[in-house]
């Protein structure tokens, strides 16, 4: 588990998220608010689907999409002292 996380914001676009998950060879990250609480996760495949579906409305680029369009909003969390067990449970549960 990392101490120091990349987080983004809803309101960041998306091109910068690729930006950054680039240039730290990450695949996704917390999105946080102003007061540093989590609101959703965005991945790397949530901005390729961004990509992917502005191509297909007709559009040049993602660029226009924010964080808060794309992200995954309903995340399941677990807390840092949970067992390896308790994470494997939720991971086969939910998916």
């Amino acid at each position: 588990m990392r101490s120091r996380l990349t987080t983004f914001h809803p309101d960041q676009p998306i091109r910068d998220v690729v930006a950054v998950l680039l240039d730290k060879k990450i695949s996704g990250g917390p999105v946080v608010d102003a007061k540093g609480k989590l609101v959703g996760m965005i991945s790397e495949l949530d901005c390729l689907r961004a990509e992917a579906g502005t191509a297909y409305e007709g559009h040049y680029s993602a660029r226009d999409r924010l964080v808060q369009d794309e992200m995954t909003k309903d995340c399941l969390t677990i807390g840092p002292d949970a067992n390896i067990y308790t994470m494997a449970h939720l991971f086969e549960k939910h998916s």
